[in-house]
């Protein structure tokens, strides 16, 4: 079993060497891990480059591809670096968490029971902390109420999977390589293929202390019932536009299985109906969201769901990409 640790950087002198210690005080020590740089201009390459010397187990990676701005991309090249090694197995890594002890070693045991030839994605709770790791909430998932173990249908709509809290065989990112621009977050692009081409699996165990700082380019967001008092045109196009954004992903993905016929059919009327969702009437929108699982299970969220299919009009956005 070679485990592959893919961990992107971008200015993380405050809280990268808590992390990278987090790593090498592992139970579990047969890893090595892949650092990617997105342009520093702090002291976090040098970091890097002395936990290079100090264990040999981390590679700062030297590319010609320059800095990419985000952290899909970012992500997505070491993945690429990834799969030139002999690696069967990868871990993905922030810069300012703090791993769990015994993270890998139980990640390890997990994987014997999945079939390594088919694609799959393990995903894990996380402990919410504040910057100097004092204990915000014991769980991501219930701070966030996130559907930890939601649909394929109701994937579409709402990531669930965090990350840095995700561990895949190497036959997934074999899959979902290249990631194309319309996919909206690495991990999100991960979960679909998963969900919808092998296996899901959400292991009920916080193996991460997710720290939340004002550097964080996602972070925790607690669950809250917000109900704006004035709606203006332009804050309901606003609001619409990340709805908009997982039917292009959603179109992206249904490329991406239409390309490769060998490729599973079984969640594929459920693809393609969300990718015509917005192409229908209203009151038919309402119907397929009930018929096909689109709407979440959270009570709040499945209303703005709703709410958001009565309202879309093409006049929003252009429907035709």
């Amino acid at each position: 079993m070679k485990i592959c640790i893919l961990l992107a950087t971008y200015n993380g002198e405050s809280f990268l060497k808590e992390q990278l210690d987090s790593l090498i005080n592992q139970t579990e020590k047969n890893w090595f891990c892949l650092i990617r740089d997105d342009g520093s201009q702090d002291k976090t390459l040098e970091i890097i480059k002395n936990y290079c010397v100090k264990d040999s187990r981390f590679f700062l990676l030297m590319d010609e591809e320059g800095p990419q701005g985000n952290a899909k991309d970012n992500f997505s090249l070491l993945m690429q670096a990834g799969l030139k090694t002999k690696a069967n197995y990868f871990l993905f890594s922030d810069q300012d968490d703090v791993w769990m002890h015994s993270k890998i070693e139980i990640l390890c045991s997990e994987f014997t029971k999945h079939n390594i030839n088919r694609p799959f994605l393990i995903h894990h709770d996380l402990e919410v902390v504040c910057q100097d790791l004092t204990i915000l909430s014991p769980s991501f998932i219930d701070f966030s109420r996130l559907d930890s173990c939601a649909s394929f249908a109701r994937l579409l709509g709402r990531n669930t999977v965090t990350g840095c809290a995700t561990a895949c065989n190497r036959k997934l990112i074999e899959i979902i390589l290249p990631i194309p621009p319309d996919a909206i977050m690495h991990d999100w692009w991960l979960g679909l293929t998963a969900s919808y081409l092998g296996e899901l699996y959400f292991l009920d165990k916080a193996l991460i202390k997710y720290r939340q700082h004002n550097g964080n380019v996602l972070g925790a967001r607690p669950f809250r019932v917000r109900v704006p008092l004035l709606l203006t045109p332009e804050k309901i196009k606003n609001s619409l536009f990340p709805f908009y954004k997982t039917i292009l992903q959603a179109k992206a993905f249904l490329r991406l299985i239409d390309g490769n016929k060998s490729l599973s059919r079984s969640n594929y009327s459920v693809l393609k109906m969300y990718c015509q969702i917005l192409s229908i009437t209203r009151f038919q929108r309402i119907q397929t969201a009930f018929r096909f699982g689109y709407f979440q299970k959270n009570w709040f969220i499945k209303g703005k769901i709703f709410i958001k299919l009565l309202l879309y009009t093409s006049k929003f956005h252009d429907m035709d990409k």
